[in-house]
């Protein structure tokens, strides 16, 4: 049996209604917080649920978009040296980080 009810059945069997009237009150508002709570919560939950989804996407595309090599894009050597890495503008809430190297062969910098 719900709180409420339950008060409610023991204002109508007993005859102290005062008392159980303020209890009533009290809980009454009591629940209507904790309804009003579990709403926010869920709406924000929805709301974290599609950014986490979102997310997910664009990390997928940005996944499936790095089709370069470990060469060169100036001269086409192979001899890359890793020379910085730091946190993605676009990609950095899922972890992802762009990272430069420089060709050993000619010098210029490469980025992934």
């Amino acid at each position: 049996m719900e709180p409420i009810q339950f008060l409610k059945k023991l204002i109508n069997e007993n005859g102290n209604s005062d008392t159980l009237k303020e209890h009533l009150e009290i809980l009454s508002a009591q629940l209507s917080r904790i309804e009003n709570k579990v709403q926010d919560l869920e709406t924000e939950n929805a709301e974290l649920k599609k950014r986490l989804n979102e997310q997910k996407n664009r990390t997928e595309s940005f996944a499936s978009n790095q089709h370069h090599s470990s060469h060169c894009g100036h001269c086409g050597s192979a001899l890359l040296k890793k020379t910085e890495s730091s946190d993605s503008p676009s990609f950095s809430e899922a972890g992802i980080k762009d990272t430069t190297y420089q060709c050993s062969a000619c010098g210029e910098k490469v980025a992934f």
